[in-house]
């Protein structure tokens, strides 16, 4: 079953035509000169890089067709490409996501003349018994001493100073931007307090300390992506799970919640907060992103500071579901898409 899988999405993406990334090229650089690159999401790989990376680059940004992470389009493909970037008055390329052959790109990209950007959007912590993990960073840090990468971004707060630390040069911040979403919710138990714990099931994301939380919360039905690893507490009647959940069918659960928790160990930034909140539900979040210095209200409302601690958690669950956090929620997004763009074109300026 597995190989039969892995076939189909190999065909699906070794389908690709080098007209047809060269024709998204020719209307890319009618308005700009540089542009991002981004792998395809496969199998749930890179899916979280590629909405940051439609997010923060909007309309100036190109999916590379992929298997998994290994490379799909030649190498002379990729030189045609950037050759003909150049030609169509393109001055720079913007790596966001750094799968092992991008390395090719930037060496290839360099020769054309092009000026080289790069964003890495993990955070140390998942490399722990993840090898493979390490290895993105390994290159970008490579390449920049190389001189081969112009510029490099970061979105994990404080790596970003860190690493300017070990480079001794410039190395910038960026996040995402939380757009407004208007997704169609589902028709849930009116009767019963929604939970979303919606993350992954990855050690970082924390959830067995938040379905504890939740599971404490009186009438409450909990919602999980991916599959049960719950049953020890003998409440599996009270946790839903949902599998394959595609973009929209995600949103739509997430959007449907009382409240959502993304309580994680680390984070780089936490899409799904923004989501969430974007969607009008509250979401509670660990302070590991920076991601609530852009609203002083919500972040005493929906941080949680001592998140392994699950009697904590479903403390700050009980407080936030009595509250109105409307008014907090508009403000909190125009702070931060306003810092998002200012951060994106500091990053982009002069490239």
């Amino acid at each position: 079953m597995i190989s039969k899988i892995k076939s189909k999405l190999f065909k699906s993406s070794k389908n690709y035509s080098i007209d047809d990334l060269k024709n998204k090229i020719s209307v890319l650089t009618k308005d700009h000169k540089v542009i991002a690159m981004c792998p395809q999401p496969t199998d749930g790989n890179w899916k979280g890089v590629n909405i940051a990376t439609s997010s923060m680059f909007y309309n100036q940004w190109l999916e590379i067709p992929q298997y998994y992470s290994n490379q799909v389009v030649s190498d002379e493909h990729f030189s045609e490409m950037l050759l003909y970037f150049k030609d169509q008055g393109g001055e720079a390329i913007i790596l966001n996501g750094f799968p092992a052959y991008f390395t090719k790109v930037v060496i290839k990209a360099k020769e054309h003349g092009l000026r080289v950007a790069t964003v890495f959007s993990g955070g140390l912590s998942e490399f722990v018994g993840r090898k493979k993990e390490t290895i993105s960073l390994n290159h970008i840090i490579r390449l920049k001493k190389e001189g081969k990468i112009d510029r490099v971004a970061i979105m994990k707060a404080g790596l970003d100073l860190c690493l300017q630390d070990i480079l001794k040069d410039k190395v910038y911040r960026v996040h995402p931007f939380a757009h407004k979403l208007n997704i169609a919710s589902k028709s849930l138990d009116s009767g019963k307090v929604h939970i979303g714990v919606l993350s992954n099931e990855s050690y970082n994301k924390n959830r067995h300390n938040q379905i504890a939380a939740a599971l404490s919360i009186e009438n409450s039905l909990i919602h999980i992506a991916g599959n049960n690893e719950f049953s020890y507490w003998g409440e599996n009647d009270r946790i839903i799970t949902h599998i394959d959940l595609n973009r929209e069918g995600f949103l739509s659960l997430l959007g449907s919640m009382d409240i959502n928790l993304y309580v994680s160990y680390s984070e780089s930034w936490g899409q799904v907060i923004t989501e969430s909140i974007s969607m009008g539900v509250p979401c509670l979040a660990s302070n590991n992103s920076g991601i609530f210095d852009y609203n002083q209200k919500l972040k005493n409302s929906l941080l949680v500071n001592d998140y392994d601690n699950p009697f904590e958690i479903a403390k700050r669950i009980k407080s936030v579901l009595g509250m109105d956090l409307k008014d907090e929620y508009l403000s909190f997004l125009k702070s931060l898409n306003t810092g998002a763009e200012k951060l994106i074109d500091e990053f982009k300026d002069g490239l």
